[in-house]
């Protein structure tokens, strides 16, 4: 009767222990610091988009193009993630408010620069409706994933 009920407790807490780690992981933070950003004039043919950047060769060809001011040895490529994410910005522009690891996809939650900085309500906010397209090179700790997708204030941003 004792071990029936050992047995018992164990599948219990064994269980309950699986249903907590698979609570904490979903969402998780992931370290990241910006290496960079940039500005474009033009929007008329810019499209939000992510993309990793997986060796040095690739990074001098989008420092090339995008004009950012990065030390292509700031990044261990055997150790780090790089990504690149393009998107057009409102007025008020957009920071990197958080980076989150949910199920195996990557979210980059960006936010409106005054909610960040100030924390201002979004509702409260007004922008200009100036549209900036801007690059960001976003280095991270290597980590798993399957998929990856922007955010801007909550809502999802479609990208190529």
């Amino acid at each position: 009767m004792i071990d029936i009920r050992r047995f018992i407790l164990c599948s219990l807490f064994l269980c309950s222990a699986a249903v907590l780690s698979a609570c904490s992981d979903a969402g998780s933070s992931i370290d990241y610091e910006v290496i960079g950003k940039t500005e474009s004039g033009d929007s008329g043919a810019f499209a939000s988009s992510i993309q990793q950047i997986t060796d040095e060769e690739m990074l001098r060809m989008a420092i090339e193009q995008t004009g950012a001011d990065i030390d292509p040895d700031a990044v261990d490529f055997d150790s780090e993630h790089l990504f690149q994410v393009s998107m057009v910005e409102n007025g008020c522009g957009y920071l990197l408010e958080d980076l989150v690891n949910e199920d195996g996809t990557l979210r980059f939650m960006f936010e409106l620069t005054p909610v960040v900085e100030s924390g201002e309500d979004p509702e409260d906010v007004t922008c200009a409706e100036v549209a900036v397209p801007t690059t960001s090179f976003i280095k991270t700790e290597a980590v798993d994933f399957s998929s990856l997708e922007i955010y801007g204030s909550g809502e999802k941003i479609e990208s190529e």
